[in-house]
């Protein structure tokens, strides 16, 4: 069973606009990811003050932690939490939806918005400074119950020192860029700022990307405008990335059409210090 670490620090409540924001925020944790499946998944946990049967849509829960010693990345693979980043998960409930929404590249434009104009965003869940990953997202959907639950985490490099993983991996951050340490708390509150405002958006669309949200993450994506690889359920697609569309997926003009595709895997053609692949959530 995954637990806090012992030294976390009490749990509180503050009104935010139009919501409430539950703050879990420990000195250091296994996973909030983690931590967070299993209270949806158990329904309950000592550490949380109430059940999962009492969140409502006016209701978000955060757990933070200021290092992770069990961080997670996609497909289960570990991601290096040294301290002076900022990793977070969100609890939240939305309503029910046409259709699903793309929630990995929503968060990632409200995160590069908050961070600074020099983020992009590389397609499907990583946010870049300048040429160099900055952080990545974790979305984990209990979609089609009741509560419509969903954890949305992120782990960014902000004020981390460490210049190298434990496994030798290069390591990205703000402040080794040259730029003075943030404020990790007042960052935290401008991304939940801006994912209100963007989840708003999609909510009274009916779960497609608005023509506004569509701009804004096309003007950020790093794969617009660039000759892409493709994979989809029916083959491989060559062509020129257009950006995306209202419902998340790319479109891409190949030789045969310009249309949309559900793209499993994607990489950045004649650009090969980017050529690699990255998969969806």
């Amino acid at each position: 069973m995954v637990r806090p670490h012992s030294s976390i620090v009490p749990w509180w409540s503050e009104p935010c606009g139009a919501t409430t924001r539950h703050v879990i925020h420990a000195p250091t944790l296994c996973s909030s990811h983690t931590m967070a499946q299993h209270w949806i998944e158990r329904g309950a946990e000592d550490w949380m003050p109430f059940s999962v049967q009492k969140l409502r849509p006016d209701m978000w829960v955060w757990l933070r932690a200021n290092q992770q010693t069990g961080g997670r990345g996609q497909e289960s693979k570990g991601f290096f939490c040294p301290p002076g980043g900022l990793y977070a998960s969100l609890i939240c409930v939305w309503p029910p939806l046409p259709v699903l929404p793309p929630l990995a590249l929503v968060t990632a434009l409200a995160i590069a918005d908050s961070v600074s104009e020099r983020c992009q965003l590389k397609w499907v869940n990583d946010i870049f400074l300048d040429e160099n990953k900055l952080g990545g997202i974790l979305i984990d959907r209990h979609w089609g119950t009741p509560l419509h639950t969903c954890i949305i985490s992120f782990g960014l490099n902000i004020n981390t020192l460490h210049t190298h993983t434990p496994q030798n991996r290069p390591i990205n951050s703000w402040v080794n860029t040259g730029e003075p340490s943030l404020d990790l708390s007042a960052l935290l509150w401008r991304i939940q700022d801006q994912l209100q405002k963007r989840y708003c958006e999609v909510i009274a669309n009916g779960g497609l990307l608005s023509p506004n949200l569509c701009h804004a993450i096309n003007r950020r994506l790093r794969e617009c405008g660039q000759e892409v690889l493709c994979t989809t359920a029916s083959g491989s697609v060559q062509g020129m990335c257009q950006g995306i569309a209202p419902s998340g997926r790319l479109v891409v003009h190949s030789e045969q059409a310009c249309q949309e595709y559900d793209v499993l895997t994607l990489c950045i053609l004649k650009r090969t210090e980017y050529n690699e692949i990255v998969k969806p959530l």
